[in-house]
């Protein structure tokens, strides 16, 4: 089991609308490559944690980088990990508000893991908080 957690640019003129759709087919797809995670949309910036078999997150990485909706795919981490933070999520949108932290950490402890919420999205929060 591995995970990645990766930031993208939006292309101009994406709609939440579109960030909807993305998150609907994600919610699709996953479940037959057993990839769970959650995508956060903030100020023109998207971050996605995902996690499942390696392979399978490679060929998503592959694929998303096709993806017009985005740009400047930058992966920010990428370990194996003991298990997942949200088995249950085939793909989630979190809240784009100061209370996305809340929100994870909430998630966290219902899906009863334990973990914590990586610094890379807590970072991610603060800096488009304060952009």
């Amino acid at each position: 089991m591995h995970q990645i957690i990766y930031t993208s640019t939006a292309r101009p003129g994406l709609l939440q609308e579109d960030v909807f759709r993305i998150v609907e087919q994600s919610a699709r797809n996953n479940p037959s490559a057993e990839i769970t995670g959650f995508l956060l949309f903030r100020k023109d910036k998207f971050l996605q944690l995902v996690e499942g078999p390696l392979m399978a997150l490679e060929t998503l990485l592959a694929r998303l980088g096709l993806d017009d909706r985005h740009s400047n795919i930058e992966v920010l981490s990428r370990m194996p990990i003991p298990q997942r933070s949200f088995p249950r999520w085939r793909m989630r949108r979190v809240g784009g508000d100061r209370d996305v932290l809340d929100e994870l950490e909430q998630a966290l402890r219902g899906e009863g893991s334990g973990l914590p919420i990586p610094q890379i999205v807590r970072d991610f929060v603060r800096e488009t908080i304060d952009a």
